[in-house]
């Protein structure tokens, strides 16, 4: 007890405000060393001192009026301090404003032992206070004339209002007396009309709340109903919570007038330009500036509402390959220079869509400032059936290629394994006539590689029928690519091992996807089959699957004979693909990879392929399809 009494006497006795304790009977028992900066007293000599022999009679009953309202909240039991501002007297005799804050002190029993208080010198603010006061008054005089009225309004800490000073001129247009003002400060908001009231207080609480300028226009009831006025004011905020607003009042009557008959004006335009069907807008200096007017034909084709187009520069709206020519044909304008005041313009609606006008704009000057007057017509249907028609003959010679390719398929790549699946037939059943078996085995294994070889060829060209015509639905559903890779392997083990080639998994435990298991299962058993294909005897295949931060990643690669360069860019093209001689006189068709394109392309993932001639090829795609 005795350190913590310690600790708390050396902060009073290092703190610049004077702490000081009374007794129960307002009898000093403390007085703070600052005491000697505030008053040129010693502890001591302020301790001999009754509180009331400190200050002036007025200010004696300030402090009555305080300890008073102290008791009243010691009687609620609220112990909140009291705060006063009274003038002390200075040891020399001259006086000093002093702030004061009192209140009661408790033991640990919650009883009252006395009261603690802190004094702290506001004597520079009061002068300063004072000289603005006075400063108001004589500038007063000066302004009688002036069609601008002053005031002086206080905010308190405890949410009382009060005006400290309004002009003549002030009275005057508001028609109420200096006095009536002085007492009730509630007749200003009183007094507001009922169309401006709402606005009024949400600013006036915004401008309090923040400290920052107060700026309202409006009308007062008590004035007439075709009076408007203009009120501006700024704070100073005081450390005791109290804000002081210095604000200026005038009648702009006038002004509001004339920007009536000018809204009227501009109604009428605008009545005139939203039944148009043509995009009219109406932008300030260059082109990249800001909107001042846009029509509902605008607001219909680009689909940003009026709030939005105020906010939004202009040149945001046009596609960004179109900006810096926008930019350069709107700046030669201004300085009159040739420019072409009219030409097609792509713009992006605020839903993403692209969209093209067939665009003219002239200069025009209001002010001081100069702009644009703009007209645009949508052309974006003409567009789009001019694309329709590219994308149609576009889409046509890929059906042309296609056509092309399958009956070059079934024309030749089918018509081969059967040839062969024939021929050695016919040889098996006349050495088994004549029984010569010597040979037979390589003949029957030659109709079994064959029939594979027709069976893989139509079920590839029975699931690319069923792609290109639409008859194949995306089914995703959740599953284990690990266990699905698993599975395509084992399909090849005994093929692979027929060459001697080694098949090895460099994958995680478990991969879980969101997607279509057959499609996948289509492209992972197309990549291992191509690459038991083109690899050579005893040669080894891998297949590999990660994940990354968004997608993921499987890769087979061999170590065969490669792909040519101008080969490479071709393998996923149907117009482009041919058959490929491989090992063991195998073919290729290409068919499998362009289906494995396909089925990627359903997942949002994409495919393609390194290789080197001599030392093999890596086949890569990407799957978009987490686990929901």
């Amino acid at each position: 007890m005795s350190e913590s009494e310690s600790k708390y006497r050396l902060l009073a006795q290092n703190s610049s405000d004077v702490i000081w304790t009374l007794d129960n009977d307002f009898r000093f028992t403390y007085i703070s060393p600052s005491i000697y900066l505030l008053r040129g007293l010693s502890p001591e000599e302020a301790m001999r001192e009754t509180i009331q022999d400190t200050m002036t009679p007025h200010a004696q009953e300030v402090v009555q009026k305080a300890i008073a309202m102290g008791k009243e909240n010691e009687r609620a039991k609220n112990y909140v301090p009291v705060q006063v501002e009274i003038e002390q007297y200075h040891k020399d005799g001259h006086l000093i404003w002093v702030e004061i804050s009192i209140r009661a002190m408790l033991n640990d029993k919650h009883e009252k032992i006395g009261y603690m208080g802190i004094s702290r010198d506001i004597t520079q603010r009061k002068i300063i206070e004072k000289e603005i006061k006075e400063a108001v008054e004589r500038f007063d005089a000066v302004l009688a004339n002036v069609p601008i009225g002053l005031y002086i309004f206080w905010i308190r800490a405890n949410g009382h209002m009060e005006f400290e000073y309004v002009s003549d001129r002030w009275c005057d247009i508001l028609q109420i007396s200096r006095e009536k003002a002085l007492a009730d400060a509630s007749f200003v908001n009183r007094h507001i009309h009922e169309d401006e009231i709402e606005d009024f207080l949400l600013l006036n609480k915004e401008a309090a709340r923040e400290r920052k300028k107060f700026v309202w226009e409006g009308r007062f009831t008590n004035t007439g109903e075709n009076r408007w006025f203009r009120i501006e004011s700024s704070p100073i905020a005081f450390n005791n919570g109290d804000t002081q607003w210095y604000g200026i009042l005038q009648e702009i009557t006038d002004r509001k007038l004339a920007e009536k008959a000018l809204h009227e004006s501009e109604e009428k335009f605008r009545s005139l330009a939203d039944t148009a069907k043509v995009l009219i807008s109406i932008t300030a200096d260059t082109y990249g500036t800001k909107y001042l007017y846009v029509n509902d034909e605008w607001h219909r084709v680009l689909g940003y509402s009026k709030e939005e187009a105020q906010n939004l520069k202009p040149i945001d709206v046009v596609a960004p390959e179109y900006r810096q020519q926008v930019m350069d044909n709107a700046a030669k304008r201004i300085e009159g220079k040739q420019a072409p005041a009219q030409y097609e313009l792509k713009v992006i609606t605020r839903g993403g869509e692209t969209k093209y006008l067939d665009f003219s704009s002239t200069v025009i000057n209001f002010g001081n400032k100069t702009g644009f007057l703009t007209t645009a017509i949508d052309i974006s249907k003409r567009k789009q059936i001019e694309e329709a028609l590219r994308e149609s003959e576009a889409k046509l010679r890929e059906l042309n290629a296609q056509k092309d390719k399958f009956f070059s398929i079934i024309a030749h790549d089918l018509k081969s394994p059967f040839n062969a699946i024939m021929g050695f037939s016919e040889l098996l059943i006349d050495q088994i006539k004549e029984k010569d078996y010597q040979g037979i085995d390589k003949y029957a294994k030659i109709i079994e590689q064959s029939s594979q070889r027709a069976v893989d060829l139509l079920m590839n060209l029975l699931e690319w029928s069923r792609a290109q015509t639409g008859r194949m639905e995306y089914n995703p559903e959740n599953f284990d690519l690990v266990d699905l890779i698993e599975e395509n392997k084992m399909l090849f083990d005994v093929i692979a091992g027929q060459k001697a080639i080694k098949i090895k998994k460099v994958i995680p435990h478990e991969i879980p996807v969101f997607a279509d298991k057959p499609m996948i299962s289509t492209v992972i058993r197309n990549l291992i089959s191509n690459a038991i294909k083109f690899t050579r005897q005893g040669g080894e295949i891998k297949v590999s699957a990660q994940k990354r931060s968004k997608e993921i990643l499987v890769s087979v690669s061999d170590n065969g004979i490669g792909i040519a360069p101008e080969r490479l860019e071709k393998l996923f093209r149907i117009d482009e693909s041919d058959s490929t001689s491989v090992t063991n006189n195998e073919k290729g068709t290409g068919l499998g990879l362009i289906l494995c394109k396909e089925f990627v392309k359903n997942h949002g993932g994409k495919i393609w392929a390194e290789s080197e001639q001599g030392k093999g090829s890596v086949f890569y795609f990407t799957l978009f399809c987490n686990a929901n």
